[in-house]
């Protein structure tokens, strides 16, 4: 990887259309407001929001005229300052907190007695990293990782 930030290869357009969506927050809300953090799964599910809404075919949001896509970029570009940054509150789940959890297919995390115990911390980098210790929810046969 260059030692040089390659900014020339940034689409400015669609950089634009996320920049029509925070001028539309700050309008609303005030400039900035996002900065002061708030739980990382309120902007997961309007992430996931709009671009499910684009992927049914809806391109734009119907309260503010603007594309889903940018909406959701928007959504993405707080989530990776409030991860870089430790900003609000990682809430994501984990994995277990000490209770068998079961998935859809019936695989549980506690088997013959054990419980897979999911642990998660900061790292200096201030990204999140979790390991699991014991059975994992993710041991199982569904092809998908």
């Amino acid at each position: 990887m260059s030692a040089k930030t390659r900014f020339d290869l940034i689409p400015f357009a669609a950089v634009g259309e996320i920049a029509d969506v925070l001028a539309y927050g700050a309008e609303k809300y005030s400039a900035n407001n996002w900065c002061r953090g708030t739980e990382w799964g309120r902007y997961f599910s309007a992430l996931c929001r709009h671009i499910f809404a684009w992927w049914r075919g809806e391109d734009r949001d119907p309260e503010t005229g603007l594309s889903h896509l940018a909406h959701a970029g928007c959504c993405l570009l707080f989530l990776m300052e409030y991860q870089r940054n430790a900003w609000g509150t990682d809430d994501r789940f984990c994995g277990p907190d000490g209770q068998a959890f079961t998935k859809h297919d019936g695989r549980s995390t506690q088997q013959d007695g054990t419980t897979g115990q999911s642990a998660c911390w900061v790292g200096s980098d201030g990204l999140q990293q979790c390991a699991t210790t014991g059975p994992s929810i993710y041991d199982d046969d569904d092809g998908l990782d």
